[in-house]
């Protein structure tokens, strides 16, 4: 049977998905309204709504962040493909600046815009265009009041040399091999032994011990399993305790140390990413109506200013723990820097209000009164050490000391990857040319292995972070959180503020 128009679907090949678009087809087209700007087919489509032909043409929204520049070129649809090696240069196209429009000036404009090669946004009808600039998702986030731009960047205006800024297997192997030397000098001396610290938590025993769940489950269990240990033993799960997770995701740690207090004296945790996620894991205790406590920021780390969260001033909180799982790469330094600002004693203003108005509300009051509560204990379970950079990274002056350029540090961050990356056993030679130049960017080893560099690597780094902490009056140190054979990124960095030490667990010693 042929299909029909209502049948058939879409030929936009997804190629995330590996398959095609499985909506369908619009009328008169080949593709569905959402790829037939992206497809090159025409925009115009005819559509029939009660016996009248609408000639409608869809655009992409130009408030969406996940497309490129604005275009005033009306047939830059036509130059972008639907295979992306085809299309040429973006700077023969001619583009308006980069800041968002304004609704006045979109009206004189042909709203036609350059996709990104595999597009994840969304499209419009033209004539409809006004209407949904006023309802947009994107311009539905205010600016927080705890933003503030670049305050735990380290170093927001640095310039990256040329060396940070080549490729690792361009570097002359000489120079690796100089580089690894100075990096096993560092490691034996001022390296500190990670002592094995696997904790398990009874919240979670169940789940473990289930067999319906598979590997990737369990990997996960596991780690939230022994993060819960650790605050267990450290005495963190107690009432008046703000959790302060980075990172959150879905909120899955958020909500196993929600499930650690009892239904009527349940804790506050404040869950910060700088992405939206479905299913988040704090929807179901809302379903389920219990006490729960959670407040989600949509902030990048880098710019948040923790003191000036308006909850923390409300009086309600005894004490400050901060988690988080995986924090990738600069993010930790980016979180640790973040909480650091929380030690140094500071009177913080908050504009709440008049306190002689007496329409203020008591928690406003609280606000300006109530300082917040001490941070007393960190615990970051650390990885992606390659995507650390020298401004962000915590612990430059251990790094100066020890003779470390950021040329230095960007190697290191590199060959930090080597111990997670699977070297394969034909890898086992350098790979020189006539001039010295490492040709395979896999062959960066003689004669020790490529992840045990690569681990002295990653310590190396948290090492610097340590001993940051420890200049600024905490006890850090590191542990193996959970067995390797469960995820190679197994290493736990906990602190804790120095009058908590007769908490801390035995292997922190």
């Amino acid at each position: 049977m042929a299909a029909t128009d209502e049948t058939r679907k879409c030929a936009f090949f997804v190629t995330k998905r590996g398959r095609n678009c499985r909506m369908i087809a619009a009328k008169g087209s080949i593709y569905c309204g959402e790829h037939m700007l992206v497809g090159g087919d025409a925009t115009k489509i005819v559509v029939t709504r009660d016996d009248r032909e609408m000639e409608r043409e869809r655009i992409l929204c130009p408030l969406d962040p996940s497309q490129l520049e604005l275009c005033s070129n009306p047939y830059a649809h036509d130059y972008y493909p639907l295979l992306p090696t085809s299309s040429p240069s973006l700077s023969s196209l001619p583009l308006l600046p980069t800041s968002s429009p304004s609704l006045s000036s979109l009206s004189s404009l042909s709203y036609l815009f350059l996709p990104h090669p595999t597009p994840h946004c969304s499209t419009v009808y033209r004539h409809l265009l006004h209407k949904h600039l006023k309802k947009c998702n994107v311009t539905k986030r205010p600016t927080l009041a705890c933003y503030s731009k670049n305050v735990n960047s380290g170093m927001a205006d640095y310039l990256f040399s040329p060396e940070e800024l080549t490729p690792l297997s361009t570097f002359p192997a000489s120079v690796i091999d100089t580089l690894i030397a100075k990096v096993e000098a560092a490691y034996s001396e001022h390296v500190l032994e990670v002592k094995q610290g696997i904790r398990d938590h009874p919240v979670l025993s169940g789940e473990i011990g289930d067999p319906k769940y598979g590997p990737s489950a369990l990997k996960h269990l596991k780690q939230q399993a022994s993060i819960l240990g650790h605050l267990q033993s450290m005495g963190m799960l107690a009432p008046r305790t703000c959790f302060v997770e980075f990172g959150a995701g879905k909120g899955k740690l958020s909500d196993v140390v929600q499930r650690t207090f009892s239904v009527s004296d349940r804790c506050h945790c404040i869950l910060i990413d700088r992405a939206a996620c479905r299913r988040k894991a704090e929807n179901h205790h809302k379903k389920m109506k219990e006490s729960a406590s959670f407040q989600r920021l949509l902030i990048d780390i880098e710019h948040l200013h923790l003191s000036k969260l308006e909850c923390l001033h409300e009086g309600q909180f005894d004490r400050l723990v901060a988690i988080s799982k995986h924090l990738c790469g600069a993010a930790t330094d980016f979180g640790l820097r973040c909480l650091l600002s929380m030690l140094q004693p500071r009177t913080v203003t908050v504009d709440t209000g008049d306190l002689s108005d007496p329409n203020l509300p008591q928690s406003k009051r609280f606000c300006q009164q109530q300082p917040p509560p001490q941070l007393e204990a960190i615990l970051m379970a650390l990885c992606c050490h390659h995507r650390c950079t020298w401004p962000s990274v915590l612990g430059k002056g251990f790094l100066e000391q020890l003779g470390f350029t950021p040329a230095d540090f960007h190697l290191i961050s590199h060959m930090s990857s080597w111990a997670v990356c699977g070297v394969r056993a034909e890898d086992a030679e350098w790979d020189h040319s006539a001039e010295g130049v490492v040709q395979n960017c896999h062959t960066h080893y003689v004669p020790h292995p490529k992840e045990e560099i690569g681990l002295k690597c990653k310590r190396l780094i948290d090492m610097a972070r340590v001993w940051e902490l420890r200049q600024s009056g905490l006890d850090a140190r590191l542990v193996y959180y959970v067995d390797k054979t469960v995820s190679l990124e197994n290493v736990l960095l906990v602190a804790t503020v120095k009058r908590l030490e007769q908490k801390t667990c035995d292997v922190c010693v």
